[in-house]
């Protein structure tokens, strides 16, 4: 295979990401798959991380450096994919790191397949490491009803409905771009880009739309990613914002509802209950927000009449316990109750 042909295009979106950026990094150009394009995009990050980039395109020529205004993730991986001119496209966070091996094993996996999909580690403030254990064993998903069975998963990250021929999987492994190598051809031929505004789950929309075009899908056990948690408070913080990227995610999405696979169906009505309930805990009874609950909530239902469908026809076995705790409250319109359960 030619050189051109095997170039893997890695694509870092990057915001005030001075204190992880270097470990980052360094764990890319060390791969032991040599041929890359790093792609490395400064979203107006205020701290050092334009001069973190900037040291590392002077010691390494295959580093490529955006600076742009800071328009978020979605519009950043979209600035990269449209710079890209690899075979193979590869997400990282700035915040993370890779096994050495990842991208060799990902190019090894993706010759017989249209994704590679592996395993990752989690990653605490103590740096204790954690596999995740999404997949038990690899696997080769090539027939429609296992595709849509992951499918399924991406969209409720519910564990219970899914079982494939060849064993047991997890959703959490599922839902987040970092763990897998995709081809650009499908990527250019779908014109599938990362929803812009949507500031939680813009992963999953781009997944399922590159799912839509795949036959083969090749599942690694092993965890060659490492995922940082840090517990900041950022990820319950008060997001006002939260509504208009609900609204855009459905605009993305609704197509799913005219599948003619009815568990898909459901799942998806699922994952909107989902998002609904986080419109709940974020925004509408988050104690930062001091107006009128009952005004809050038919605006919410005013701006997205797509949840009174997902009310109507989600699937409570698609759904975790406190999830379908929730949606039983929200059927009954106890939302007095569901204020107190979420404060």
């Amino acid at each position: 295979m030619s050189k051109r042909k095997s170039l893997i295009s890695v694509i870092v979106p990057i915001y005030n990401a001075e204190k992880f950026l270097s470990r980052c990094v360094d764990s890319i150009i060390n791969q032991t798959y040599k041929n890359l394009e790093i792609i490395l995009i400064n979203d107006g990050s205020t701290d050092r991380t334009l001069d973190i980039l900037k040291k590392y395109k002077k010691i390494d020529s295959r580093v490529i450096i955006i600076d742009k205004i800071n328009e978020g993730v979605s519009v950043a991986r979209n600035v990269g994919l449209k710079k890209a001119s690899g075979e193979y496209i590869y997400f990282s966070d700035a915040d993370d790191y890779l096994d050495s091996k990842i991208l060799e094993t990902y190019h090894k996996g993706i010759q017989e397949s249209d994704m590679v999909i592996s395993d990752y580690n989690i990653v605490d403030e103590k740096s204790n490491i954690n596999k995740a254990d999404s997949f038990p064993k690899d696997m080769t998903i090539d027939s429609i009803d296992e595709i849509d069975n992951l499918k399924m998963s991406l969209l409720c990250n519910n564990y219970k409905h899914i079982n494939t021929q060849r064993g047991d999987y997890k959703g959490n492994g599922l839902g987040f771009v970092w763990n897998k190598l995709f081809k650009k051809a499908i990527i250019d031929e779908n014109n599938i880009l990362f929803p812009k505004g949507v500031i939680l789950s813009e992963d999953v929309c781009f997944i399922y739309k590159y799912l839509d075009n795949c036959t083969s899908i090749k599942i690694i056990s092993k965890a060659l990613y490492f995922h940082e948690i840090l517990k900041t408070g950022a990820t319950l913080r008060y997001k006002p914002e939260i509504i208009e990227s609900e609204r855009r995610f459905v605009d993305e999405t609704w197509f799913i509802t005219n599948t003619d696979n009815k568990k898909i169906r459901e799942a998806y009505y699922g994952r909107l209950i989902r998002m609904l309930s986080w419109d709940f805990m974020f925004y509408i009874f988050h104690g930062e927000n001091k107006e009128d609950k009952k005004a809050l909530i038919s605006s919410v239902f005013e701006q997205i009449p797509e949840y009174k469908i997902a009310i109507k026809k989600a699937k409570y076995c698609h759904l975790t316990i406190k999830q379908a705790m929730f949606l039983f409250l929200i059927r009954l319109k106890q939302y007095w109750i569901i204020s107190i359960i979420m404060q």
